[in-house]
């Protein structure tokens, strides 16, 4: 019965690394799309992932070509999207670092209704020059993944392995074969 114990931790072991793989995500949510134009990269961020007919969170992080460590400031964005096959459908706003948790970025907060492709319009003034940028998204239907299934998944899983491990370990010993048996009785 000593190796119940060792098989458990194996198994939570594997668990804990492979069972459930999560991308790491910093503030802004996954790229949607990078561009270098007049001098300038941009690069947009969608939360949440997948993105979904609901509120989405559109943020924009724009630096200078030449250096990709510094951060441009003073910057005024607007963002305007429209669905692709419906442009009769759209949503405006304009992106702030005020909205923004990372404060490096711009967000804007967006309610894309309808699932499909939506062309976001991308409009940045800076240093009295305008550039505008513009770029896809895919909205699906239905709503965005809880970041907190894999908290909540993961010690479940654990307490399943720990009763399965409880349950073998407290059966009663099995009856002993023939063979043991008549070669106890010769001792």
């Amino acid at each position: 019965m000593i190796w119940l114990p060792r098989i458990a931790w194996a198994a939570v072991s594997i668990i804990a690394c492979c069972g459930r793989l999560t991308p790491a995500w910093g503030d802004g949510g996954r790229i949607v799309h990078v561009e270098r134009a007049a001098g300038i990269v941009v690069t947009a961020f969608a939360a949440p992932d997948p993105t979904v007919s609901a509120p989405v969170d559109l943020s924009f992080l724009v630096q200078p070509e030449q250096t990709h460590t510094d951060v441009a400031a003073d910057l005024q964005i607007a963002v305007f999207c429209e669905l692709s096959d419906r442009p009769e459908i759209s949503v405006s706003a304009p992106a702030t670092r005020d909205l923004a948790t990372n404060k490096l970025l711009h967000a804007a907060q967006l309610e894309l209704a309808a699932p499909g492709e939506w062309i976001v319009h991308v409009s940045i003034q800076a240093d009295q020059r305008t550039l505008r940028i513009q770029f896809p998204v895919v909205v699906g239907d239905g709503a965005p993944v809880s970041p907190w299934r894999s908290a909540v998944g993961f010690p479940l899983g654990a307490i399943i392995l720990f009763g399965i491990h409880r349950l073998l370990s407290s059966r009663p010993p099995r009856a002993a074969s023939a063979v043991a048996r008549s070669t106890r009785r010769l001792m």
